[in-house]
């Protein structure tokens, strides 16, 4: 007898850890595992959405530094020229202007009206010793005119007293 209750035990000690596991309990013990990784996936993706606009705004920036680097570089290069050509205009302008000055002054002292011309030629020509528009008309009277003027310097010789 002793060897049946052997047997039974036996059998049932088989029967209870050689069983097939049942669906029920595959699936309850793998739904954490499947969750947490779903969780691991999820928060994955979010770090490479993160890391991609982190990424595309470093580029951005980079591109707008490397812009700004460009136009200071070309201003490096454009503002000497414009303080050279402001420079050579300036010595310029301090050249010129005199000239010009000079000019106008001279141009302005050049023009006399047409009257003022004949009138200070007329006067030139009467008090000149040998007129060339009026001249006497007789030898003789000149010549009178000179011996009045001759005997009036002759008995007034002081006209001034």
């Amino acid at each position: 007898m002793h060897w049946w209750i052997l047997a039974l035990g036996a059998a049932t000690l088989l029967t209870l850890t050689s069983g097939t596991p049942s669906p029920e309990n595959d699936t309850s013990k793998l739904a954490p595992q499947i969750a947490v990784q779903a969780d691991q996936n999820r928060r994955l993706a979010e770090l490479q959405q993160q890391w991609q606009a982190e990424r595309h705004e470093f580029q951005q920036q980079r591109d707008q530094l490397e812009a700004e680097r460009r136009d200071l570089a070309a201003a490096r290069i454009r503002e000497p020229i414009l303080a050279s050509t402001i420079t050579q205009i300036g010595i310029l302008l301090a050249g010129v202007i005199p000239l010009l000055l000079g000019w106008q002054l001279l141009a302005k002292a050049d023009t006399r009206d047409d009257a003022t011309a004949v009138a200070e030629l007329l006067v030139t020509d009467l008090v000149s010793p040998k007129p060339q528009f009026f001249a006497p008309a007789l030898p003789h009277a000149a010549t009178s005119v000179e011996k009045r003027l001759a005997a009036a310097s002759i008995t007034n010789p002081n006209p001034e007293t």
